[in-house]
C-alpha cells in the first residue's frame, strides 16, 4: 500500500464512523424453552463507531478555513477593487468567526494575536462526533 487512499476507501471510512446507511430494525424474537439459550456476542450496530479504522485517517489532509465575513457586491465595485481598497464585511471586530472543514462549517472562534500571527480560538464546535 503506498499511504494514499481513495475517495471512495476515505467515504467508507466515514461512513464507518458515522453510522452511514439506513438505520435497521432489530427483529426479535421470544420463546418459552426450558433449555439453556447460548449467548451470543451483541452484534454491532450500524450506529457504532467502528474505532479500529481511524488511524487510517490520520494523515488525511483536510483544508481549514476561517471566514472573518462576507460581501455580495456589483461587479463594477468589484472591478475597482485595488491595493489600498477597504472592503466591508457582514460581521463586526470582535464578533465570532466560522471555521469551515472541508467547505463544511464545523465551529465558531474568535482571532487572537500570537507574537506576529493571527490564529483562530475555538469558541464553540457544532455538533460534535463522540470522542474515542
Amino acid at each position: 500500500m503506498d499511504g494514499n487512499l481513495s475517495q471512495n476507501e476515505i467515504d467508507s471510512i466515514l461512513a464507518g464512523l458515522t453510522g452511514g446507511g439506513n438505520d435497521d430494525i432489530l427483529n426479535t424474537s421470544v420463546s418459552a424453552s426450558s433449555q439453556p439459550v447460548e449467548k451470543k456476542e451483541p452484534e454491532k450496530k450500524e450506529k457504532d463507531i467502528d474505532t479500529e479504522n481511524i488511524p487510517l485517517l490520520y494523515d488525511v489532509k483536510m483544508t481549514l478555513s476561517v471566514v472573518l465575513g462576507e460581501n455580495k457586491l456589483p461587479i463594477k465595485d468589484i472591478l475597482n477593487i485595488g491595493k489600498g481598497s477597504i472592503v466591508e464585511l457582514n460581521k463586526f471586530a470582535g464578533e465570532d468567526v466560522d471555521i469551515y472543514i472541508n467547505d463544511q462549517m464545523i465551529g465558531k472562534g474568535v482571532i487572537v494575536a500570537i507574537d506576529d500571527e493571527y490564529a483562530v480560538k475555538i469558541t464553540k464546535i457544532l455538533n460534535p462526533i463522540k470522542k474515542f
